[in-house]
């Protein structure tokens, strides 16, 4: 069975989440976010977009060369409220995660 679009978004939120869950906004490198929420670099790329768009996460490129030297993920408040939700409407629906 394949993932949706939600779970995958949700996916990276809570990659975010796990990494160290005491700091409200933390760092990840990329490489260790992809390998955590099992998605290829292409996808993971989209969806960081479309998360950073909507407010769940910001994204900061270091480096100012052609090529960035590093992107760190920073979760926003919102996308730890989102995560609650999701949790939450999977309690109500009987679901674990």
């Amino acid at each position: 069975m394949t993932r949706s679009r939600l779970q995958m978004k949700i996916d990276i939120l809570k990659t975010l989440e796990d990494e160290n869950p005491l700091v409200p906004n933390r760092i990840l490198g990329m490489t260790s976010m992809r390998a955590r929420a099992s998605m290829n670099h292409l996808v993971l790329m989209q969806m960081l977009s479309e998360l950073e768009t909507k407010g769940f996460l910001r994204v900061e490129v270091v480096g100012t060369d052609e090529r960035p030297y590093k992107r760190l993920v920073y979760k926003t408040e919102e996308g730890a409220k989102a995560i609650r939700d999701y949790e939450s409407l999977l309690e109500n629906l009987g679901e674990t995660t």
